[in-house]
């Protein structure tokens, strides 16, 4: 969006420069809402209201969001190495409890590299 297509309209320049402002303001809070999502936030209007936006840009956005997540971690989502069931381990008792707290896309990754291990550990 530009200044000569809103005068082109006919819309006189303190407006549409007005109206600019505006335009960059709101792509500046879109961009800073999808980072967070990005980082992990479990809630992302909770994160915004508690970052730093005196004198935010898309330049400075990314570390006002890294010094987020380390003031205030309970915000953000721990990220989990996802532990892969063996087929060895498809016998024992602790793997059936392992698959029980498995995410949905941990246990389609199981299945989609070992669907013998899924299939035995869905039995159980």
């Amino acid at each position: 969006m530009n200044e000569e297509f809103l005068t082109g309209l006919g819309i006189d320049g303190e407006v549409s420069a007005k109206i600019i402002e505006e335009y960059e303001k709101e792509k500046l809070v879109a961009d800073i809402r999808s980072r967070l999502e990005k980082q992990g936030a479990v809630d992302t209007e909770a994160a915004f209201s508690l970052l730093d936006k005196d004198g935010i840009s898309t330049e400075n956005a990314g570390e006002r969001i890294e010094r987020l997540k380390n003031e205030h971690s309970a915000l953000f989502h721990k990220k989990q190495v996802p532990k892969f069931v063996t087929e060895a381990q498809v016998l024992s008792k602790d793997s059936a409890d392992e698959f029980s707290k498995m995410s949905y896309r941990q246990r389609l990754e199981l299945f989609m590299k070992n669907p013998e291990a899924y299939k035995e550990l869905m039995k159980k």
